[in-house]
């Protein structure tokens, strides 16, 4: 099972370390410590059941999808790369958007041990404040040239 960094809407399950609850994430880095061991860098979504406990009501309405819709924090946790466990997809449109695809059967596969959730919203677990919309980035060259850009994205950094 391989992802890229910072791969947008197909990313790792993961066992959550604290709670132990697995969770799907958005792979932000992945390195190697001095003494041989492999970390990944992620940011964990979280369901509006565990939002709603965490006290975050000020961008939690109504109008949720509480099957299917999670939220993004903007804060990021170092996990053990065993941890990882599967994969998932949590795809960034709206709650509408992610419905209709749904009825027309466009929505990708769960991948290993995952299912297809959404995403539209992104918050700071540590403040408490909401962290706006969340957004596709596109990836820009450095300027440094082609050859500079073509190695960037096969190294998964672009």
């Amino acid at each position: 099972m391989t992802f890229d960094v910072n791969e947008f809407e197909r990313s790792p399950l993961v066992r959550e370390p604290v709670t132990g609850k697995v969770k799907h994430c958005q792979l932000k880095a992945v390195c190697c410590d001095a003494m041989g061991r492999n970390f990944a860098n992620v940011s964990f979504f979280w369901t509006f059941g565990e939002v709603k406990q965490m006290g975050f009501n000020d961008f939690v309405n109504d109008a949720v999808d509480k099957e299917h819709e999670l939220y993004q924090e903007m804060e990021s946790n170092w996990v053990k790369l065993e941890d990882i466990i599967g994969a998932s997809y949590t795809i960034c449109c709206s709650r509408d958007e992610f419905k209709k695809r749904q009825m027309l059967n466009e929505l990708p596969s769960g991948g290993k041990g995952g299912s297809v959730k959404f995403c539209r919203t992104k918050f700071y677990r540590t403040s408490m404040k909401t962290g706006g919309e969340r957004k596709i980035e596109s990836l820009t060259s450095s300027g440094k040239g082609d050859k500079y850009d073509k190695l960037m994205k096969e190294a998964g950094i672009w």
